[in-house]
C-alpha cells in the first residue's frame, strides 16, 4: 500500500522556511497599515477623527485623508443644509389674545469649523433637530407673534418673519450650527376672526375709493371754475379791445356771435348807426 506524503511537510517546502513566512506576514501587515491609514470623505461631509474614542478638533475635509492606523476612527458628518418643517402648524398667541397657527420653515447646517464640537454634543444632525431646534422654533415664534396683533401679523407678515428669523438666530448662537433661513410662510386663525378682518378690509377699501372719488370730483369742479374764470377774462379782454375801437363794436361782435351760433348765413357788410343824425358806420365782415 502506497503512503501519501504532504508536500507542505517536506524539508524543501516554503512554509518550513521562517524567512519566507515572516516576509509574507510583514507584507500583510504593511498592506493592513496602509489601508487603515487612509480614509475618504464624500462631498458634502466632513470627517470627525476620534483617537482612542476622543474627538479631534481638526476635521477631515472631503477627499482622501490620512489618519493614525488602528487607534483612530473617522465618523462622517453632513454639513449639507438641513430643512426643518414641522408636520403641524405652530400655534402662538398674538398681543390681542388671538391664536395664530402658522407654517414654519427653517433651514440650517452644521458649522464645518465647529464640526468636532457638534459631534461631541449631538453626534448627528437629526439628534440636534429633534432635541433642541424644535423647541427653539416654538419659543421664537411665540415671542415674535406676541409683538403683533392678529390683524397686524397678517398685514405685516414679512416683518413678523424677519423678527422670527432674528430670534431663531439669537437663540441658536450657543450651538455649533448656522441658520441659513427661517420664515413664516402662512398664518391662519379662527373663522370668525378671519371673517371680521375680511369685512374690515372691505370697508377700508370702500372708504379709500370714496375718498378718491371725492378728490376726483373736487378736481373736476376746480377745473370748471378755472375754465369759467378763463372764459370771463377772455370776454373782458375782447370787450375792452372792441370798446377801444369804437364802443358800438361790442354789440356788433355779439351779433356776429349770435349769427354763428344760430347757423344763419352771415352778411358780408353790416351798416350800423342812425343815418339820419350821423354818418353810417360800415363794418366789412369779410375783413
Amino acid at each position: 500500500m502506497t503512503s501519501y506524503k504532504n508536500p507542505l511537510n517536506t524539508p524543501d517546502s516554503p512554509l518550513r522556511n521562517p524567512f519566507l513566512v515572516g516576509g509574507g506576514l510583514f507584507v500583510i501587515l504593511l498592506v493592513s497599515v496602509a489601508l487603515d491609514s487612509m480614509s475618504t470623505v464624500q462631498s458634502g461631509n466632513i470627517g470627525i477623527v476620534t483617537v482612542l474614542g476622543e474627538a479631534q478638533d481638526e476635521p477631515m475635509r472631503e477627499g482622501l485623508n490620512l489618519k493614525f492606523p488602528f487607534i483612530s476612527s473617522v465618523h462622517k458628518l453632513s454639513i449639507q443644509p438641513q430643512a426643518y418643517n414641522p408636520s403641524q402648524r405652530v400655534a402662538a398667541g398674538s398681543s390681542d389674545l388671538q391664536q395664530l397657527n402658522s407654517e414654519i420653515q427653517v433651514e440650517w447646517k452644521v458649522d464645518a469649523a465647529q464640526g468636532a464640537e457638534f459631534y461631541r454634543q449631538f453626534r448627528e444632525p437629526g439628534s440636534f433637530q429633534s432635541r433642541y431646534l424644535a423647541s427653539i422654533i416654538v419659543e421664537a415664534y411665540n415671542t415674535a407673534t406676541a409683538r403683533f396683533t392678529a390683524e397686524g401679523a397678517v398685514r405685516e407678515r414679512a416683518r413678523l418673519s424677519e423678527d422670527f428669523a432674528a430670534l431663531v438666530r439669537t437663540k441658536t448662537e450657543q450651538y455649533p450650527i448656522i441658520i441659513t433661513r427661517a420664515t413664516v410662510t402662512d398664518i391662519d386663525f379662527n373663522p370668525e376672526f378671519a371673517a371680521a378682518i375680511e369685512q374690515k378690509q372691505i370697508a377700508e377699501q370702500r372708504a379709500k375709493e370714496a375718498v378718491f372719488r371725492a378728490q376726483e370730483a373736487e378736481q373736476d369742479a376746480q377745473a370748471e371754475i378755472n375754465r369759467a374764470k378763463g372764459e370771463a377774462e377772455s370776454s373782458r379782454l375782447r370787450a375792452e379791445a372792441l370798446r377801444q375801437q369804437g364802443g358800438s363794436l361790442v354789440i356788433e361782435e355779439q351779433a356776429v356771435q349770435a349769427w354763428r351760433e344760430g347757423g344763419a348765413q352771415m352778411p358780408q357788410v353790416l351798416v350800423v348807426g342812425d343815418t339820419a343824425t350821423q354818418p353810417p358806420f360800415i363794418f366789412n365782415l369779410s375783413q
